[in-house]
């Protein structure tokens, strides 16, 4: 059985008494993915993947519309709204099922060092609405560093991220990519070796492995002068497209966050 479900095709705040009074934060918010986050093509290739289920909206279309309302994070009731209490109203979707952000920022230090979601993801800083993520590349931009050094017969990778949170975050589609590829005398590739960060399902259900924050995450590599290899590149990449995987050379539709390289003895 195919079901259907259609939103309605307007901004989310287009539903809202909010904007007459605070045009300056609707305008902000209606350039926002939050704003547009169930119509987005990411999310809407998931969502077929999921066989378009319902659940999923509850989050990405809460009221229906094209992403998410005023309302939806400050509340009903009359106005004045009481303040969002951050960071639990932000768990609410961010910590919904393929979601762990929330639940990781808690345990962070930026979270114990007083740090908020909106000292990041609100640049423009309290009562504007210009929320930043993964969605502008310029905010991966220095998010993360990928370094590499040699031990014996083994190459280690090493990355480190700076996210009060984990890396990739968002939802079961997005990943980070470790791509480290042998290179030959001529620079030809002779071998690759690929690492995918984030939610993954093995067959017994979703799995989160993310990137952690505040420790470095090692990746090993037997052996990597295998056949003629006499240096080794490594790129980190943000995929943000659910079921995609970088190739060698060309990343078409990842941010590359970070590479290295080192040469073999």
């Amino acid at each position: 059985m195919i079901v259907v479900v259609v939103l309605a095709g307007v901004p989310a705040q287009a539903d809202e008494d909010c904007a007459p009074c605070h045009r300056a934060q609707a305008e902000e918010f209606a350039k926002t993915a939050m704003a547009r986050s169930a119509a987005t093509p990411a999310f809407q290739k998931e969502w077929a993947e999921a066989n378009s289920d319902k659940a999923c909206l509850a989050c990405h279309a809460p009221s229906g519309r094209l992403g998410v309302a005023c309302r939806d994070c400050h509340g009903g009731g009359e106005h004045p709204f009481a303040s969002v209490a951050i960071p639990d109203a932000c768990g609410r979707c961010h910590d919904a099922p393929g979601e762990s952000t929330v639940r990781m920022f808690k345990g962070s230090n930026a979270a114990r060092s007083g740090i908020t979601c909106l000292d990041c993801h609100l640049e423009a800083g309290q009562g504007h609405h210009a929320f930043r993520g993964a969605s502008d590349p310029a905010f991966l931009q220095n998010v993360a560093t990928v370094q590499l050094a040699l031990a014996d017969e083994r190459l280690i990778a090493s990355i480190r991220h700076l996210a009060g949170h984990g890396l990739p975050g968002g939802t079961t589609g997005r990943a980070v990519w470790l791509v480290l590829r042998g290179l030959d005398p001529n620079g030809r590739t002779v071998w690759i070796e690929r690492q995918r960060f984030g939610w993954r399902n093995d067959g017994s259900g979703w799995q989160d492995h993310s990137l952690a924050p505040d420790r470095a995450t090692v990746v090993e590599i037997e052996a990597p002068g295998r056949d003629g290899t006499v240096a080794v590149e490594a790129r980190l990449l943000y995929g943000r497209q659910p079921a995609t995987k970088p190739a060698g050379e060309a990343a078409a539709g990842f941010e590359e966050l970070s590479r290295a390289a080192i040469s073999l003895p």
